[in-house]
């Protein structure tokens, strides 16, 4: 029944995305649309888990090496230290891709070939992954609170033959048995 629930509330964004489009004249490229209405709203979308493949390492590794090569005094040691933050990874042993667009900025700045390299290999390595399909709604009272609907259709998947796009083909879709 959720998947059937799922799929029939997309099915109703769609006409309602088509109309904005038209009405607009541009098809939106983004992960997520909000819905306000009178004392509410409703989002759909989908959720990007952050991937790398296995060259990610190396160019962490050449990173590492410049940055550490840079470390002479007790400042640059600490200066150091924050570049690694950027590199450290989460508890699932993931680099977070916003940090390597820190790690983009800094490399445009230093001009140093290894440097550079090393971060274009990180950049490279991501491949970011469409995990899962979401519909949240929450109620807003007179003072503008949210009080979120509890709604589990995230993890339902829609019914099987229908498939929903965003007009973005650039990320793939996680497989359900991953």
């Amino acid at each position: 029944m959720l998947s059937n629930a799922k799929t029939e509330a997309f099915q109703y964004f769609e006409d309602i995305l088509k109309l904005k489009s038209e009405v607009f004249g541009v098809k939106e490229k983004q992960q997520s649309h909000t819905f306000s209405f009178d004392r509410g709203e409703v989002q759909i979308g989908y959720r990007i888990t952050d991937g790398w493949d296995d060259t990610v390492n190396a160019g962490i590794a050449k990173v590492e090496k410049y940055i550490s090569s840079l470390a002479k005094t007790p400042e640059t040691a600490d200066l150091v230290d924050m570049v690694f933050n950027l590199l450290k990874k989460d508890a699932k042993g993931n680099l977070k891709g916003s940090r390597v667009l820190e790690l983009q900025k800094l490399a445009a700045k230093r001009n140093n070939e290894d440097f550079t390299d090393g971060v274009d290999i990180i950049s490279k390595a991501y491949k970011p992954v469409r995990s899962v399909w979401f519909v949240e709604a929450a109620l807003i009272d007179e003072n503008k609170n949210k009080t979120p609907i509890p709604l589990s259709m995230s993890a339902v998947d829609f019914s099987k033959g229908y498939k929903f796009e965003f007009y973005n083909e650039s990320i793939p879709q996680q497989d359900a048995s991953e």
